[in-house]
C-alpha cells in the first residue's frame, strides 16, 4: 500500500457537501480513500463520497456514500473508507458533509494505492533483490551463486571417454573433496586459495573453519596465497555433506581477517567390491 496524496483543510464549513480533495490518477490504480474530521459538533450523521471523471472529461460518476453516526460528546471521526478503481488520467474528487453547526471543522483526506502487483512484477522484484544481494555473505543470492559454481565445477569433470582431474578448490573459492582421500602438496593436491588483493602477514596463523564440523590450521604460502594439507585420516573423520566454511587470517595481535567464505562439499567415494 502506497500513500499517493494527503489533503489537509482547516476551519471548513461542511453544512453542505464540500469538495475536500482532488486527485488525478497517473496510472491504473485501486484507490482507498480515508476521510477524517476534527472539531465536529456531533450528534448526527456525517457523510463522504467520491466522484470519478474518465480522463478528466465527459460524464461524472458518483461512488456510494460513506456514512458514520457521531455521538453528541464526540468531536472527531473517521468515515468508512471509500474504494475506487481508476485509469491513468481519471480525475477523482472527494466530498464531505456534516451538520448545520459544522462551520469550522478540520478535514484530512488520504488517498492510497492498494493495487495488488501482478505476478510478473513480484517475480521481477524478487529477482532484482537476489541479484543485488548476490555478493552479500549469508544472503540467498550468494548461496545460490556459490552452489551453482559448485555444480558447474562438477559438470566440468564429465569427459568423453577419458578421465579428467581438477583442483579441490573451485574458481569461486569453494571446496569439493572426497571423504578418505589425502590432499598433500607432495601429490600436487594441496588446497590453495590465491588473491592478489591479500596481504597475509608472515607471522599470522591461518585457520580453516568448517561450520559445526571441524577447524584446521592452514599455511601461509605467500602474501597473496594460502594452503591447507589434509591427510586421509583427517578427511575420513569429516561428515559427509555441504557446509559453510571460511578461511581466516589471525594476526599476531589477535586481529582476525576473513579471506574466504564459501561452500565445503564432502562426498563419499565408491566402496570397492570384495
Amino acid at each position: 500500500m502506497n500513500l499517493l496524496q494527503t489533503t489537509t483543510l482547516a476551519a471548513q464549513t461542511i453544512v453542505n457537501p464540500l469538495l475536500i480533495a482532488t486527485y488525478t490518477a497517473t496510472a491504473q490504480y485501486t484507490l482507498l480513500i480515508n476521510v477524517s474530521v476534527s472539531g465536529a459538533t456531533g450528534a448526527g450523521v456525517y457523510r463522504a463520497c467520491a466522484t470519478r471523471q474518465r480522463a478528466g472529461a465527459g460524464a461524472i460518476y458518483q461512488s456510494p456514500t460513506s456514512a458514520a453516526v457521531l455521538a453528541a460528546t464526540v468531536t472527531t471521526l473517521w468515515l468508512p473508507s471509500l474504494s475506487l478503481a481508476v485509469n491513468s488520467g481519471d480525475v477523482v474528487k472527494v466530498y464531505a458533509q456534516g451538520l448545520a453547526a459544522d462551520v469550522a471543522v478540520g478535514v484530512v483526506t488520504e488517498i492510497f494505492d492498494v493495487t495488488v502487483p501482478a505476478l510478473t512484477a513480484i517475480a521481477a522484484a524478487v529477482w532484482n533483490y537476489l541479484t543485488v544481494s548476490i555478493a552479500t555473505v549469508g544472503s540467498i543470492g550468494k548461496y545460490i551463486v556459490d552452489y551453482l559454481a559448485l555444480i558447474w565445477g562438477k559438470a566440468a569433470l564429465i569427459g568423453s571417454g577419458s578421465a579428467m582431474t581438477t583442483t579441490p578448490v573451485t574458481a569461486s573459492g569453494n571446496v569439493s573433496i572426497i571423504k578418505g582421500d589425502s590432499y598433500l602438496n607432495a601429490d600436487g593436491r594441496r588446497l590453495e586459495w590465491t588473491n592478489t588483493a591479500w596481504n597475509v602477514a608472515v607471522g599470522s596463523a591461518i585457520m580453516v573453519i568448517i561450520q559445526n564440523v571441524e577447524n584446521f590450521t592452514g599455511t601461509r604460502l605467500s602474501a597473496t596465497s594460502i594452503g591447507l594439507e589434509l591427510t586421509t585420516a583427517q578427511t575420513a573423520a569429516l561428515t559427509e555433506g555441504n557446509f559453510l566454511f571460511s578461511v581466516q587470517e589471525v594476526k599476531v595481535g589477535g586481529e582476525r581477517i576473513t579471506l574466504v567464505q564459501g561452500v565445503w562439499e564432502m562426498t563419499v567415494r565408491p566402496i570397492p567390491l570384495t
